[in-house]
């Protein structure tokens, strides 16, 4: 033992630059301070032999410290030497796997999870995997993890499974591909002319792109077009229409305006490329609604609902700073949005649009032209 840990000192004397790496001896812990862990090689430049015995003395903190301080390479390889004992932690398969995850090393998760799916928890890290390879379009090997996560939980169909189109009904579904989508429509579909119809969210995506600026999506849109909510709701899961813009996927009713989920998804990444935070839902669903390509009197609309609903009066601030958002609120931040075009001009809109927080709202319209900007749109909603 005494040989042993004369040999780890000497070894982590030699190492350029440790990190936070913690080593095991016996009951003892001790710590070395680095940048990083490199091979120490041996005079033929075999560095094998080491790290074999660096596997044997890294502790489970020492792997979370490297894998928290994102040095997943140093993780991966380590690891990988551990896999070779006859037993193993299950918590360094998980982080081997989530190690493969974060390098975008697929194939090699998915050879792992195949080799240890007796491991309960990876379940949870096997969906992010599969999300991630839909995202690449890698739609097998993403149909392949989520596969393998209902069979490690011993689940039904998970709720990615069905929305990423995996579930037998899609194999009826009719598909259009265009410029910019792929389109599954319902089995006996009530859209009338799918070309149409296609055609129709093809404008509104260029018409979008056209004011928010050449944004570059990562893949088509994946767009599942149903008759009805209930219908979503049944085969989804979901209650309602939806968009996923991380995902560039989305779910909606033939009758959905052509412009709004397609909004949320263009936004996520125009806003992403511009470091924005993401806003409030009075901003967002406004914004959607406001390029819904829809050629209606949206302040009519909003004056309509609050006749209605027996609503005296719209307070801007309240609204912006509520969690929740509903059909009134939609078409109230979208008026918002186009009476702050009218008044100062969409150079200011875009400037807000790229980060929509209060804060950037005061720096782009001034804090003394604040309060009379909302207080002009409010007197034209409650006249």
């Amino acid at each position: 033992m005494k040989k042993r840990t004369g040999l780890l000192i000497a070894l982590l004397a030699l190492s350029v630059g440790a990190g936070l790496v913690l080593w095991t001896n016996g009951d003892e812990k001790s710590k070395a301070e680095a940048s990083e862990i490199e091979d120490v090689q041996d005079v033929n430049g075999d560095s094998s032999g080491k790290e074999e015995l660096l596997s044997e003395e890294i502790s489970m903190e020492g792997l979370h410290e490297l894998f928290f301080d994102k040095k997943y390479e140093d993780v991966i390889r380590l690891s990988e030497m551990k896999l070779k004992e006859a037993e193993v932690d299950d918590k360094i398969v998980v982080l081997l796997f989530r190690s493969y995850v974060e390098t975008g090393k697929l194939k090699e998760a998915y050879e792992l999870v195949e080799a240890k799916s007796e491991v309960k928890d990876l379940a949870k890290h096997v969906k992010s995997a599969g999300v991630l390879a839909y995202q690449e379009e890698n739609f097998e090997l993403a149909k392949a993890f989520l596969g393998k996560m209902k069979s490690i939980n011993g689940a039904e169909d998970t709720l990615e499974f069905r929305k990423f189109g995996f579930t037998d009904i899609y194999k009826e579904f009719t598909f259009l591909e265009t410029e910019h989508f792929r389109f599954y429509f319902q089995p006996e579909s009530l859209v009338e002319d799918i070309e149409s119809f296609a055609k129709t969210h093809e404008e509104a995506y260029v018409n979008i792109v056209s004011r928010l600026g050449n944004i570059e999506l990562p893949k088509k849109v994946d767009s599942y077009i149903w008759d009805s909510e209930d219908d979503i709701n049944t085969y989804v899961g979901r209650d309602r229409s939806f968009a996923e813009p991380e995902n560039t996927l989305t779910h909606f009713v033939y009758t959905m305006e052509p412009g709004h989920e397609m909004c949320h998804i263009i936004y996520y990444h125009f806003r992403n490329s511009h470091e924005g935070t993401r806003p409030n839902r009075f901003i967002e669903e406004g914004l959607a609604t406001y390029f819904d390509q829809v050629d209606n009197n949206k302040l009519e609309i909003v004056k309509s609902i609050m006749k209605d609903a027996n609503i005296e009066s719209v307070d801007v601030d309240k609204l912006w700073k509520s969690s929740q958002a509903f059909q009134l609120d939609y078409c109230i931040g979208a008026t918002f949005l186009k009476y702050l075009e009218e008044q100062e001009g969409w150079e200011k809109l875009y400037a807000f649009l790229k980060d929509p927080t209060h804060r950037n709202f005061n720096a782009v319209y001034g804090e003394e032209n604040l309060e009379k900007l909302k207080a002009g749109y409010e007197a034209l909603v409650n006249e």
